[in-house]
């Protein structure tokens, strides 16, 4: 009997390189042991550009004929497409259970809901690794309006092209990476997938999110840093009293100050007063304030919660 096939849609398209095609990777989804496999593509296909991937491969690199519409798989069912003959964006992952099949009861939503969670999991840690959101998101990339008149549309979509957020390409080193930490459960960096969905709102059009979860991660990563700097000097039920006595990003900022830690030069009028202005007064703030905002968190993010050492590629991501 044939191993079963499950498609998963990815939460956000993944741009990638194509070296990471073909990846086949296990893991535990709900208590099954599962390899996540990417998709391939045809290699005459890598300098066309526009044309769909393929489903992944067997085990043997060769087309596996359970993934086909024949055999009743949707024949809807997107994988993503290649760019050129070094980019691609990956759209959905293919999943085949292996230590034993899905049975045909209550368990199969059990691990639907199992692979649903993973999935989240999965986009926050592409997300960290690529130090932003992984797909293109100035969109609709083609505009929103279709004119009578030629010259407009094309103007339309030249505009939306040359403002497209163009993602860095999470190459395959990062993908297997990756898909070690969702295998072991591991959580990644609260403060980074704040800064993530900070840039995601702003790139599709909430500033105001934008600003709220920039002023997050920051405190989210002010706070690592002040228990750390603390407990250096004081027992840990002192550094507790501390760090809760000031529990707003404003108090910690002046606590950190005066400890003589590190701060980027305008987090106040950046951050911490954008956001005060947002959430108290309902204060509508431009992308560009959002972008400002964003950039005085990250300082700070990088400062006292940084990636992890072994979280960076040994010879740096393809470019």
């Amino acid at each position: 009997m044939p191993k079963q096939h499950v498609a998963v849609p990815l939460l956000e398209d993944v741009h990638s390189s194509v070296e990471a095609l073909t990846l086949r990777h296990p893991t535990t989804i709900g208590g099954i042991e599962c390899d996540v496999l990417l998709p391939v593509a045809d290699p005459a296909w890598l300098t066309a550009g526009d044309m769909h991937l393929k489903p992944p491969d067997d085990e043997h690199q060769e087309r596996d004929p359970y993934w086909t519409p024949a055999t009743g798989w949707p024949a809807e069912a997107k994988w993503g497409y290649v760019h050129d003959a070094d980019s691609v964006t990956i759209s959905a992952v293919g999943l085949i259970p292996v230590s034993e099949p899905v049975p045909w009861d209550g368990r199969l939503f059990d691990f639907d809901h199992a692979v649903g969670q993973w999935r989240h999991l999965l986009r926050d840690w592409l997300s960290v690794i690529a130090e932003g959101p992984t797909d293109f998101l100035d969109l609709p990339v083609r505009g929103e309006t279709q004119w009578a008149d030629a010259g407009y549309t094309d103007e339309v979509w030249t505009y939306y092209y040359d403002n497209l957020q163009r993602p860095q390409r999470v190459s395959r080193w990062q993908w297997e990476h990756v898909l070690a930490h969702t295998h072991a459960g591991d959580q990644p960096p609260l403060a980074r997938v704040l800064l993530t969905t900070a840039n995601r709102a702003v790139a599709t059009g909430n500033p105001r999110l934008a600003v709220i979860d920039a002023a997050t991660a920051a405190e989210v990563a002010l706070t690592t840093g002040l228990t750390n700097r603390l407990s250096a000097e004081a027992a840990s039920h002192v550094v507790q009293v501390l760090i809760d006595r000031t529990r707003m990003l404003g108090p910690r900022l002046d606590l950190a100050r005066d400890l003589g830690m590190t701060l980027p030069d305008r987090i106040r009028p950046d951050l911490v007063e954008r956001r005060n202005a947002v959430v108290h007064r309902g204060t509508r703030v431009t992308g560009t304030d959002a972008q400002a905002a964003i950039m005085a968190a990250a300082e700070l993010v990088d400062e006292y919660e940084p990636l992890a050492a072994h979280c960076h590629e040994p010879s740096g991501p393809s470019e």
